[in-house]
Formats: structure tokens, sequence, C-alpha cells
């Protein structure tokens, strides 16, 4: 819920989701398509009154870019550069 307070990109009647991770021997098998999934469902149920959920991904990683896309996400065309591994993208979804 504080995302919006460390990420000026976020306004304040949105959320962030800070943290996605899957174990390496997991990765590759749709568990993060899955997640992405139900994520709207439980998101309209819980914080229905948030405008977007925002969220960044390195800019190397295209299975997760893709995936978030897939997700119904769409790429901000800005970059985050406060990540410690390197420009990431901000992407979005009502």
């Amino acid at each position: 819920m504080g995302y919006s307070k460390s990420h000026e990109f976020c306004s304040d009647s949105s959320i962030g989701l800070k943290s996605l991770a899957i174990d390496s021997r997991y990765q590759v098998k749709g568990i993060g398509a899955q997640f992405m999934k139900v994520l709207p469902k439980y998101l309209s149920e819980n914080y229905a009154d948030n405008a977007f959920i925002y969220l960044t991904v390195n800019c190397k990683n295209h299975g997760t870019i893709n995936c978030y896309k897939k997700a119904g996400f769409e790429d901000t065309a800005k970059l985050y550069l406060g990540g410690l591994v390197g420009p990431q993208h901000i992407m979005r979804r009502k």
C-alpha cells in the first residue's frame, strides 16, 4: 500500500507489487502465469478503490515482461532507475 511513497511514478490512489519470487526449481513451469491469472480477482475483491497496480521488472527479464503483458499489464514506456540490478520497465494494470 505504501508503494507510492517510495516510487514517484505510482499515484497515491494506486498500489504496487513490490516483489514476486519463484524458486528457480519451479520457474518456467507456469506458476507465475497462474499467479497472474488470479491476481486481478484478488485485487478487485480486496483493493477495489485503487486505480492501478504498478510493478517494475528488469529490462533484461524478457520472459517475465511477456508474462506480465499476457496478464494485462502495460509497459508505460518509462524506466525506473533505482533498482539494484539495473534499469527496469515500469508496468501497470487497471
